[in-house]
């Protein structure tokens, strides 16, 4: 177990490694960089809702209306048993899996995906079977490492993702470090993954991965619905929201909201605690809204807006306050009203966020001040001012006004080494 674990850490974690950033940036003649919003939807069977048993009506509304799955049932019509699942089994425990046979892996994984929900429909919520629920999650973790590292559509991920959703509805909960795992492989499996634009299968394929992920990242948060689990897994997403290539960044941000949108209406969500942690995340979207991809700046708005209606009603306020969270002026040039946004965020958060919150998020803004990329100085340096209440000392009518301005206090802190005026609260000498 702690030679998976630690194969898996270092594995397929980050979305540069493996490729040169000019090969990421600058997408190949063969594979098309695609947004999500290009994205043909295609047909898929959608999951059964009673299956999530536990949870509230909305829960299961939200959970199941807006995302599709593969179908078990319908590919493979013969019952795949307990046999197939005991072979592999016995073929991993002895070191003898061949886990380059996707057809084999296929088959294994279908057929724990039928065996959960037969023992579902039958009311139970263990899996009688001689294996453990880590057992079979970490030979699926195994399957999911012999994908190449270069993510291309594949349909073994998908099915991959599909087996833990339901092994997912089972018990005990995931240890964090084995969810750890899920994570991070099927994260750089969907974000990272490359698209031939041209061929409806490779597409078909990308949005079923798409679709199966979202729908395993909302059943792992709706088994277990604290605050601290949406930020773990909001920890291993951010990783890819600060992605230099514009496509992982956008699916990410967009799997962020979704997540978030699902979070808001887990009616038991448990929000005690303070957790600094989400001072951290509001830092590192709020950053996301002054990008140059129109889908980015749009996500990040609603994942912020979702933060937002999180904190308040952990202090027991109306939702409907998030309306006013962001500008109205719509005849103000998309720039402006960005960074006018941006500043909207500490503006609005440095009223609900408590101290260690505070803390957190200035960190993470400042840290974002030293950024090699303008983008993102820029929106440090926002968020640090609005947070203080002074963000209209850097916000003109004017783009080209209010970049002026920011660069101004930019070169103070980076170049002359002078803290500005309106910081030295956060400098005592």
């Amino acid at each position: 177990m702690e030679a998976l674990l630690q194969c898996c850490r270092n594995c397929k974690i980050s979305p540069q490694d493996e490729r040169p950033l000019e090969a990421k940036q600058e997408p190949s003649p063969k594979f098309n960089r695609i947004g999500p919003s290009q994205l043909p939807r295609v047909s898929f069977v959608s999951t059964d809702t009673a299956n999530t048993g536990d949870t509230s009506g909305s829960t299961r509304d939200s959970l199941n209306s807006s995302t599709t799955l593969p179908s078990v049932e319908s590919e493979h019509p013969i019952l795949l048993d307990e046999k197939i699942i005991a072979n592999t089994m016995q073929l991993v425990k002895a070191g003898d899996k061949d886990f380059q046979n996707n057809e084999e892996n296929i088959t294994f994984l279908h057929a724990i995906s039928t065996w959960c929900m037969d023992a579902l429909r039958c009311g139970q919520d263990t899996l009688g079977l001689p294996f453990s629920k880590a057992e079979l999650t970490e030979a699926i973790v195994m399957m999911m490492e012999s994908l190449p590292i270069h993510s291309v559509p594949s349909s073994l991920l998908s099915c991959s993702m599909l087996a833990i959703y339901n092994l997912s509805k089972m018990k005990p909960p995931y240890e964090s470090e084995l969810e750890s795992c899920i994570l991070r492989l099927a994260f750089h499996g969907v974000f990272s993954m490359d698209t031939h634009i041209e061929n409806p299968h490779s597409v078909a394929l990308y949005q079923s991965s798409s679709d199966t992920m979202e729908i395993m990242l909302k059943t792992l948060l709706t088994k277990l619905p604290t605050t601290s689990h949406l930020l773990f897994i909001m920890d291993h997403i951010n990783f890819w929201i600060r992605s230099r290539d514009f496509q992982e960044r956008s699916r990410a941000i967009k799997c962020c909201s979704s997540l978030l949108q699902h979070a808001v209406f887990l009616l038991d969500l448990d929000a005690s605690g303070d957790l600094p942690a989400m001072g951290h995340h509001v830092a590192q979207i709020g950053i996301c809204i002054t990008d140059s991809m129109d889908d980015v700046s749009h996500y990040a708005r609603v994942a912020i807006s979702c933060l937002y209606e999180l904190l308040l009603c952990k202090m027991g306020q109306c939702r409907n306050d998030t309306r006013k969270l962001w500008c109205q002026e719509t005849d103000s040039n998309r720039m402006v009203l960005d960074y006018l946004d941006t500043c909207r965020v500490g503006e609005v958060f440095r009223n609900v966020f408590t101290q260690e919150q505070k803390n957190a998020f200035l960190q993470t803004a400042l840290r974002a001040l030293y950024d090699p990329f303008l983008r993102i100085s820029e929106a440090g340096i926002l968020l640090v001012y609005s947070l203080l209440g002074k963000g209209k000392e850097l916000v003109g009518d004017e783009v080209e006004t209010t970049r002026k301005l920011i660069f101004r206090q930019l070169h103070k802190l980076r170049t002359q080494k002078v803290v500005p005026d309106a910081l030295k609260t956060l400098f005592p000498s």
